[in-house]
């Protein structure tokens, strides 16, 4: 049975959907930006880009004042404590 455009959407938008951090992903000891500060905000983005049905907004442009933080602690340089 083909699945319905509307079906198809959902399950798209929720491949693109931030995976939250395990507990043991964060150290504990007030990190700014924390991985869980990282995580509310790329989750926020998703929910807005979502309820607007425009994938462009999760394209990661944020303001100067964002960009220093992620330039310290983003997905892309974070290494999982072992």
């Amino acid at each position: 049975m083909a699945e319905t455009e509307e079906e198809e959407d959902s399950e798209a938008w929720l491949r693109l959907k931030p995976v939250e951090p395990l507990p043991s992903q964060c150290c504990g000891s007030g990190c700014s930006p924390c991985v869980f500060d990282l995580y509310y905000r790329d989750l926020e983005r998703w929910e807005t880009a979502r309820a607007r049905n425009d994938r462009s907004l999760l394209s990661g442009k944020q303001p100067p004042e964002s960009q220093s933080c992620s330039a310290k602690l983003s997905p892309e340089t974070f290494l999982a404590f072992h």
